[in-house]
């Protein structure tokens, strides 16, 4: 397993993607309800609501709740709760309860709004998909559910959600989410996935902006080591991207420089070790070049794993960025 110089900040990146595309959610995981909201009239996001409902979790839970003020089409508000709980492992046993005093508290406050409450968990590959809390004292009994989508089970819905894609962002930050967890083993798979994702993005007809802004939530999941993020800006900017989508790409590039210039400062690359530095490189960018090849066109023969194995740095990564559009094994040497 590697491991990449930051954590992606989930909790920060499912803010903003259900702060961009909460009607697309809503759609993507529960469909009867968002045919009840009249979308035409912009959600309100009730910051001050989360606040207090934060000051309920002691545990150290790490977790976003996106609440939202929607109209209904019959008339009348309602109040959505999406609670996300990032975390490895089982889910907290009292996921039900803590959700249910939410709910409270929430009638509390907004007696005459209708109230859905609801889950993302993003680890849980097994489990209900409705939650439950149950207390009974004889024939006295309290029944609280909610719906619970168990993220890591979409895995097995990827066709499914590529072809929701076009007519639904939300589905690419699911790609994306999953490609996180499924690549966590190797690094190589990941910049697969995160070349395909950028390019599928203009295949699926979204316009610039609209890829700026999906772009900035795969980049922030599929975080690479510096290399292989070196391997993806180049192809990015050269056989992916326009000029209209540059302020986005140019301040990826100045965070990588940046980290490149804080590393030389504690000494990483001084003399002594750049030539072990530079092996390390090519071996890095040999790999890279050989999980494409092997993802486009299938087992290697001879005469190209011999080539690898003769071309220097830049020469692979020249290579590297040549497997996007290249129609035959032939034509990425021949570039």
């Amino acid at each position: 397993m590697f491991n990449p110089a930051v954590n992606p900040d989930f909790d920060g990146i499912w803010k903003d993607a259900l702060t961009r595309w909460l009607p697309d959610c809503i759609a993507l995981f529960w469909p009867e309800v968002h045919a009840q909201v009249n979308w035409q009239v912009a959600p309100v996001l009730l910051d001050k609501e989360l606040q207090s409902l934060r000051k309920i979790n002691k545990r150290g839970v790490r977790y976003v709740d996106h609440l939202a003020q929607v109209q209904l089409r019959g008339g009348g508000m309602a109040l959505l709760l999406i609670h996300i709980e990032v975390q490895a492992g089982a889910v907290s046993r009292d996921l039900a309860q803590r959700m249910l005093v939410y709910r409270f508290r929430l009638m509390e406050k907004h007696s005459h709004h209708s109230h859905f409450s609801c889950a993302i968990l993003l680890d849980r590959a097994h489990g209900p998909d409705t939650e439950r809390y149950r207390a009974a004292v004889g024939s006295n009994e309290l029944l609280f559910t909610f719906p619970v989508i168990n993220l890591a089970k979409w895995a097995a819905r990827t066709d499914e959600l590529r072809d929701i894609a076009p007519n639904n962002p939300f589905a690419v930050v699911i790609l994306a989410q999953l490609a996180c967890r499924a690549t966590q083993a190797s690094a190589e798979s990941r910049l697969v996935s995160k070349l395909e994702l950028a390019k599928l993005l203009k295949y699926w007809g979204y316009d610039v902006g609209q890829r700026i802004n999906l772009l900035r939530i795969i980049d922030s999941l599929l975080i690479l080591p510096k290399a292989m993020e070196d391997t993806f800006m180049t192809t990015l900017t050269t056989q992916i991207e326009e000029p209209q989508a540059m302020t986005f790409i140019s301040n990826i590039e100045r965070y990588y420089w940046q980290r490149h210039i804080d590393e030389n400062k504690q000494g990483w690359l001084e003399e002594g070790l750049s030539k072990g530095e530079q092996l390390g490189q090519r071996h890095g960018a040999a790999n890279v070049l050989q999980t494409l090849l092997q993802q486009k066109f299938g087992t290697l023969p001879d005469w190209a794993t011999d080539q690898i194995h003769q071309a220097d740095t830049n020469t692979l990564q020249r290579w590297a960025i040549n497997v996007l559009n290249a129609q035959t094994l032939q034509a990425v040497f021949e570039q």
